[in-house]
């Protein structure tokens, strides 16, 4: 028996060395399952601190980058103070050409007005005795005069308005014969029929009566051809110019039906209340049109003293106005040479060197300049290392958002050198000189 169960212990105890070693392959493997697993762990968890954050983490970072500081040029110039202006290129006289009464009969003041020719452009030059436009069939034409007309002249009158008619009438080549200087008798009257004629109109006929009522008999020392208010312009000075056309043909004839102007061509601008202070006659005014691109010089003529009427209509000839409805300050400006006739009528803007330093000076921004709590006017200087120093200056001309300063006593500034005026992401308004040195 114990021969037999030799063999089979021995099998036996094979087969356990066997297992056993089995059994410690399955715990190596365990440990090192369990070893990397702990080591995925691990480096999980430093990989999830890279993202997981805690509050106080999330508020440092938060935290706005430092501030950099906004610097400026110490500049070595002259210094300008301007006011800048709209304006509108006119001549010395501009006048409306309206339709009030235009075209309208003696015996019948009713009825409306339409325009039935046109017999100019924008832009032409007026001659004397020049028809502008007819309305209803009678000519509205242009004459040298001074005195606008405010009255039909007919034969009979006497004024200064009939001396000018006389001398306008002269001035066309029409003798108005004996009758004495502001007279309208036999010879002014024949000189106006002849002027109707010479123009392809017939002249309207007075009916003998200061009133315009016909008299029975009617009295031939007040009948005759007659110049109405509504059909003559009077020019100061000749050649004329056309400045706009309102009028068409067919159409009823508007309230201005022309704009015509005469003389050297001047800019008027209208200055805001606060503004007027600060212009005076003889400065120089830069003049630019926006629409040609053209650039003018002048100077400044006249600032009234009284304000405009903000309600008062603007027309082409008439002082430019602010667009705000509030009363202005006309300002009158004559170019040091003659314009351009393309800037007639033009809307322009116009800079007034209100200002000027006698030369050349140190200029920094506005905003580099600061008051100490000890009463001194500072500027910092920023060194190209960074360092800061603080410079005493005293403020001069200010001008387009500069200030001339000068350095106190041994202070050390010089052109080039770069003033604080800010600092970039700080509050705003934030003192140009925080953190300086001493």
């Amino acid at each position: 028996m114990r021969h037999n169960e030799g063999p089979a212990f021995r099998l036996t105890n094979a087969e356990d060395a066997y297992a056993a070693e089995g059994f410690v392959d399955r715990r190596r493997r365990m440990l090192v399952i369990t070893v990397v697993t702990a080591l995925v762990v691990a480096l999980g968890g430093l990989g999830a601190a890279q993202f997981v954050k805690s509050p106080g983490e999330h508020a440092a970072e938060a935290d706005a980058p430092p501030h950099s500081l906004i610097t400026a040029e110490v500049e070595s110039r002259r210094l300008v103070d301007t006011v800048v202006l709209r304006g509108r290129v006119t001549a010395a006289q501009s006048v409306d050409v309206t339709a009030q009464g235009a075209g309208k009969s003696l015996e019948d003041s009713g009825g409306s007005a339409v325009v039935t020719a046109v017999r100019v452009k924008t832009g032409d030059a007026l001659a004397a005795g020049q028809v502008l436009v007819e309305i209803s069939g009678r000519p509205v034409f242009v004459l040298p005069g001074a005195v606008p007309a405010y009255r039909d002249l007919k034969p009979g009158a006497e004024g200064k308005d009939v001396a000018q008619l006389q001398q306008a009438l002269s001035a066309v080549g029409l003798n108005t014969g004996a009758d004495r200087s502001g007279s309208y008798g036999v010879g002014t009257r024949d000189a106006v029929a002849a002027l109707y004629q010479r123009i392809g109109y017939s002249a309207p006929q007075a009916q003998g009566s200061d009133d315009g009522k016909t008299e029975t008999p009617p009295d031939p020392a007040k009948s005759g051809a007659m110049v109405p208010a509504s059909e003559v312009v009077f020019l100061g000075a000749f050649p004329g110019r056309v400045d706009s056309v309102n009028a068409q043909v067919g159409k009823p004839a508007a309230e201005k039906v022309l704009g015509i102007s005469s003389g050297a061509l001047v800019i008027r601008g209208a200055l805001a209340p606060h503004e007027k202070g600060l212009v005076r006659p003889d400065m120089q005014v830069k003049v630019l049109s926006e629409v040609t691109g053209l650039e003018a010089a002048a100077k400044v003529t006249s600032v009234a003293d009284a304000p405009s009427d903000p309600n008062a209509a603007n027309g082409d000839g008439g002082e430019a106005k602010s667009g705000s409805g509030a009363r202005t300050y006309e300002m009158v400006a004559t170019p040091t040479q003659p314009l351009n006739a393309k800037l007639a009528g033009q809307d322009v803007r116009l800079t007034v060197e209100a200002a000027a330093s006698a030369g050349p000076v140190l200029v920094v921004p506005l905003s580099a300049v600061s008051a100490g709590a000890d009463g001194r006017t500072v500027v910092t200087v920023v060194e190209p290392n960074g360092a800061k120093r603080r410079v005493e200056v005293r403020p001069g001309t200010t001008g387009d958002g500069y200030v001339q300063v000068t350095p106190v006593a041994n202070a050390r500034l010089g052109a080039g050198e770069r003033v604080m005026i800010g600092v970039a992401g700080g509050p705003a308004g934030a003192a140009a000189t925080a953190g300086a040195d001493k």
